[in-house]
């Protein structure tokens, strides 16, 4: 009995905004399946929407055979690119805590929009809705639009400040690039997390 699982290892690099991503590095861009996981309250997979649609069905499948325990937290989530009616209605099935993806840069606007007008259509609102916004990568105009834009539509901003993978932390100042400053980092994602 574990408190988290993966079905998948992986994700395929699909934006721009991939390029900060620490998954295809780590655990590579092609997907590993674990078909012998145990269903838990955290599901970590990278890609949910990316994975083969019967991979999908089937990890849906395990946790309606074997899980009676409430929702699930599927912490990474969906991708925009590969998101649509169809992984919708399938994952409604899902005891899904929250609906969560990206929108990490404007290069992925059109896609992120669109899955925000596809679960908007289907009723789902507010913080059940889960966006995560990337702070940093872009000038500071287009991170706030992008995180105006999710509240727009009713669903709550994840703010997370982008990070370098060998950044040591606290004893290190974090670099930041275009208009942004360290503190403003901090004070902007602490503003939107509870913006919704």
């Amino acid at each position: 009995s574990y408190p988290m699982t993966y079905f998948s290892r992986g994700c395929p690099a699909y934006t721009p905004a991939c390029g900060v991503c620490p998954v295809p590095r780590i655990e590579g861009n092609t997907f590993r399946y674990y078909r012998t996981a145990t269903p838990a309250p955290l599901l970590l997979d990278n890609n949910l929407s990316a994975l083969p649609a019967d991979y999908q069905e089937f990890i849906i499948r395990r946790y309606a055979e074997d899980w009676m325990k409430g929702k699930v937290d599927a912490n990474s989530g969906f991708e925009p690119h590969t998101f649509n009616s169809t992984t919708l209605v399938r994952w409604e099935k899902f005891p899904l805590a929250f609906w969560r993806f990206g929108y990490d840069d404007m290069t992925e606007r059109d896609q992120a929009l669109a899955m925000m007008e596809l679960l908007k259509s289907r009723g789902h609102k507010g913080d059940r809705v889960r966006v995560y916004t990337l702070l940093g990568n872009e000038p500071r105009d287009a991170c706030l639009k992008r995180i105006r834009e999710v509240i727009s539509y009713g669903f709550h901003p994840w703010p997370q400040r982008m990070r370098p993978l060998d950044w040591l932390g606290p004893d290190g100042t974090l670099p930041t690039h275009h208009d942004w400053t360290e503190p403003d980092l901090i004070a902007i994602q602490r503003f939107y997390s509870n913006a919704a």
